[in-house]
């Protein structure tokens, strides 16, 4: 039994870790940012009281460690290598024939078709535990016997079998569009977290932006970022100003997001509700991502007694000393040096398109410096098609945002060209390119000609094609 256990050994611990670490390697950052451990009296309480008890605080001190992806891939790999083990002494016990060693895989195979859905790792725990069990009654009622072996020549033959169960398994779990789509989404919230938007541009399509409305977001949050939301932002699909937030939305991919379009708007304040919003849908009522995110605002803020309290209570985890001791010089320099900051209340009553723009515009008229905050203002006008709103506004911003550029912006030449067919003076004040001009005459020719799907496939992610020929 020990030969089967170790041959079983060698094909499914190098296998499930490059497995996990090249398939899942996202999911894994995204399980240890929502769970949370702390070696608090308080915590180890409130796993007393919940239906999960003993089982759910293991859990949680094992997903600390998935905060490293190896790690995360072992520990994943471990769990089932549990299970295997426990179902090859079961077999060998129950068959006591080695060429019935394959069967252990059955379960093997299972649970790894079935891994991803125990985010929370308390499935992963139970499954372990009933395998041991199951091992323990194996060999409590049944009689012992030889440890046997492989016969000689047939190493190949016994190992085909448990490859392709182990295979069948990792294949089912990447077929199940829930699981692709939750690597996808924790591929673009990592990207985003350590702000690497243009990676994100990179990997999310126009066409894929256009399908996706979270992707969207995360999309247009990327181009707000890299200053090309009025070259781009009718490219990748936008369809109202409400795209830019998940107005109203309260669960894991709303808050997250709204936290992070805080964040590059420096709005602390925000970033903190959003967070306490993700702590309180929150299995054990914490998150460490959302934690982490408190601590930073409060920090960016200079709020130090609040910052060391979330700094206190991260040290009492496992894998957070570092993090904790990176940070500890901020509080130095702002307890000599002071921190400026000015509160803010913006976005949190936003439940809607039309809030957020005000929201947008208040935050413009005391931050008339953010060409960030300019930019979302004036495209979520050109989406939600004010044309009023956005003439009225454009002049401020382009004082003092564009005064000094030889050229505007694209989506902004393409809405004033809309405008001057009502009020040509805006030609004269404006530097729009005679390009620009010449491509206007152009689609305004064949719309008039009623030959609209020509002038869309002419002009496919033009301001003039959302306005008119999209409706």
């Amino acid at each position: 039994m020990k030969k089967i256990i170790l041959l079983h050994t060698v094909l499914l611990v190098p296998t499930l870790f490059l497995f996990w670490l090249l398939a899942y390697r996202n999911t894994i950052w995204w399980m240890e940012g929502m769970s949370f451990f702390s070696t608090l009296p308080d915590f180890s309480r409130l796993q007393a009281r919940l239906p999960e008890g003993l089982v759910g605080y293991v859990a949680a001190y094992v997903l600390q460690f998935y905060r490293w992806a190896v790690a995360g891939a072992l520990l994943q790999t471990l769990f089932a290598w549990i299970v295997m083990a426990c179902a090859d002494i079961v077999v060998w016990r129950v068959w006591r024939r080695a060429d019935r060693a394959w069967l252990a895989f059955v379960p093997v195979g299972v649970f790894v078709a079935l891994q991803c859905r125990y985010c929370d790792g308390a499935g992963l725990i139970l499954w372990s535990g009933a395998a041991i069990a199951a091992a323990l009654v194996a060999v409590c009622l049944t009689r012992r016997v030889g440890d046997g072996g492989i016969p000689q020549g047939r190493a190949v033959r016994a190992a085909a079998l448990p490859l392709l169960l182990l295979a069948a398994g990792c294949a089912v779990s990447l077929s199940l569009p829930v699981n692709r789509a939750g690597e996808r989404l924790h591929r673009i919230e990592r990207l985003a977290e350590d702000g690497r938007w243009g990676r994100i541009l990179e990997i999310v399509t126009p066409e894929v932006s256009a399908e996706d409305p979270v992707c969207r977001r995360y999309t247009l949050l990327a181009l707000a970022e890299k200053g090309e939301l009025p070259e781009k932002v009718f490219r990748y699909g936008i369809t109202e100003a409400n795209d830019f937030y998940f107005a109203g939305r309260t669960d894991h991919v709303g808050c997250n997001f709204n936290a992070m379009f805080a964040r590059s708007l420096g709005l602390d304040n925000e970033v903190v509700h959003q967070s306490f919003q993700m702590n309180s849908i929150s299995p054990l009522g914490f998150s460490f991502l959302s934690m982490r995110r408190i601590t930073e605002a409060f920090l960016r803020e200079g709020n130090l007694p609040l910052a060391e309290k979330y700094m206190r209570i991260l040290l009492h985890s496992t894998c957070h000393r570092e993090w904790v001791e990176s940070r500890a010089w901020l509080i130095s320099d702002i307890m000599e040096n002071g921190e400026e900051h000015e509160d803010d209340h913006i976005l949190t009553g936003a439940t809607n398109d039309q809030s957020l723009l005000v929201n947008m515009a208040t935050l413009y008229d005391r931050r008339p410096g953010s060409r960030m905050c300019a930019d979302i203002l004036l495209c979520g006008m050109l989406a939600w098609r004010q044309m009023d709103k956005f003439e009225m506004l454009f002049p401020r911003i382009y004082a003092s945002a564009y005064r000094n550029q030889d050229v505007l912006p694209r989506y902004y030449e393409e809405a004033l060209l809309v405008l001057s067919r009502k009020n040509p003076d805006l030609l004269k004040r404006y530097g729009v390119s005679r390009f620009r001009a010449e491509a206007f005459g152009k689609f305004t020719d064949l719309m008039a000609a009623g030959r609209y799907d020509e002038a869309r496939a002419a002009y496919p992610d033009s301001f003039w094609s959302y306005l008119y020929a999209a409706r």
